[in-house]
C-alpha cells in the first residue's frame, strides 16, 4: 500500500511539473563588434526604437558613419558608440577611416 502511495505522489508531481508554464528569457543582442577590420555581424535586423551599440575590439581606431544619419567619435580600443533607430528602413554604414569596412542595419 505504501508503495502505491509513493507511485501516486510521484505521478502527481510529474503531471504538475508538466503543467507549469516555463518562462523563456530572450535577450536581444544589439551589439556590433568591430574586430579584425570588420563589423560583426555585418548585417543586423531590429525593430524600430532599438539602440545598436558598436564596440571597437581592434587596436586601430574606427569611426562608424552612416551618410547624414549618424557618425561616432573616433573609437579607440574598447570604445563604443550607440544609436537608436526610430524609423523603419535599411541603413548602410561604414568605417570613415577604413571605408572598405561596411555593414547595414535593417529596421522593421
Amino acid at each position: 500500500m505504501r508503495f502505491k502511495k509513493i507511485i501516486f505522489l510521484l505521478l502527481i508531481l510529474v503531471l504538475l511539473n508538466g503543467c507549469t508554464k516555463k518562462q523563456e528569457i530572450v535577450k536581444e543582442e544589439n551589439t556590433v563588434i568591430i574586430q579584425n577590420f570588420a563589423f560583426n555581424p555585418s548585417t543586423i535586423t531590429v525593430n524600430k526604437g532599438t539602440a545598436i551599440t558598436w564596440t571597437n575590439e581592434d587596436s586601430a581606431p574606427h569611426i562608424v558613419k552612416s551618410e547624414e544619419i549618424f557618425e561616432s567619435e573616433t573609437l579607440s580600443k574598447s570604445g563604443s558608440f550607440a544609436f537608436t533607430f526610430d524609423e523603419p528602413g535599411t541603413y548602410e554604414y561604414l568605417c570613415k577611416i577604413h571605408p572598405y569596412m561596411k555593414g547595414s542595419i535593417i529596421v522593421n
